[in-house]
C-alpha cells in the first residue's frame, strides 16, 4: 500500500493555488479569495486538480460534487487526502 504525506498534499495544493510561489496562501481563509468563482468555479476547480501536472503521477480523479464542501484551502487539501485514502493510499503525518 503506497503512503502519502498529508505535508506533501498540502504542498502540492498550495502550488497548484499559486503556481509562482508568489502569493501568500492562508489555509484557513474564506476560499473565495483564492479561488472566486463560487461553486461552480469550485466544481470545475476538481478537474483543473485532476490534470494539474503536480498530481499527474497519482492519478487524482476529483469529482466536482467532492467540492461541495470546501470552505477554505485547508479544506481542499482535506478533500485531496480523502481521495487518496479511497483509492488506497496511507496517510501519514
Amino acid at each position: 500500500m503506497p503512503t502519502i504525506r498529508m505535508g506533501t498534499i498540502a504542498s502540492l495544493v498550495r502550488s497548484v493555488l499559486d503556481p509562482t510561489g508568489t502569493r501568500s496562501i492562508e489555509w484557513d481563509e474564506p476560499i473565495a479569495r483564492t479561488i472566486p468563482g463560487g461553486a461552480a468555479a469550485l466544481a470545475a476547480y476538481a478537474v483543473y486538480l485532476n490534470k494539474a501536472p503536480q498530481f499527474a503521477g497519482y492519478g487524482l480523479a476529483l469529482e466536482p460534487t467532492d467540492m461541495a464542501k470546501v470552505k477554505r484551502p485547508r479544506d481542499l487539501v482535506k478533500v485531496v487526502g480523502n481521495w487518496f485514502t479511497g483509492a488506497g493510499w496511507t496517510l501519514t503525518l
